[in-house]
């Protein structure tokens, strides 16, 4: 699954609200379904939105469009910072294992228990 993290501080944040609700049709369209809105603790003009993707295709040019833009300045965004992402658990052990040392310097390396058997999963 692919997710959307967007990262914003908003001017207003009534202001904000009215202009992405007014985006619902849009997200819809752009395969977008929000799943949570944060905000931090110390700021509450800092957001947090993670949305599903359905499509990563229809949703970066959701985000590259003109209506994007007008909707991002209707909403007195001041900064904004958008990330595709995916679970890390996709990745299977055989595709991490090419990112580790090699078994052999690993047993040289500790007690005879390696960490390598021992970060393997059960």
């Amino acid at each position: 699954m692919i997710y959307l993290i967007c990262c914003c501080q908003v001017a207003d944040l009534a202001r904000w609200k009215r202009a992405f609700d007014s985006q619902a049709t849009a997200h819809r369209i752009a395969t977008l379904g929000l799943l949570h809105i944060w905000r931090t603790m110390d700021s509450a003009d800092e957001l947090f939105l993670v949305f599903e993707v359905g499509d990563i295709g229809r949703a970066r040019d959701y985000l590259n469009s003109p209506e994007a833009a007008d909707a991002e300045r209707a909403a007195c965004i001041v900064r904004s910072e958008h990330r595709f992402v995916e679970s890390a658990s996709l990745f299977t052990w055989g595709s991490l294992q090419a990112l580790e040392p090699d078994r052999q310097t690993l047993q040289d390396a500790t007690s005879p228990l390696s960490l390598w058997d021992r970060r393997q999963p059960q």
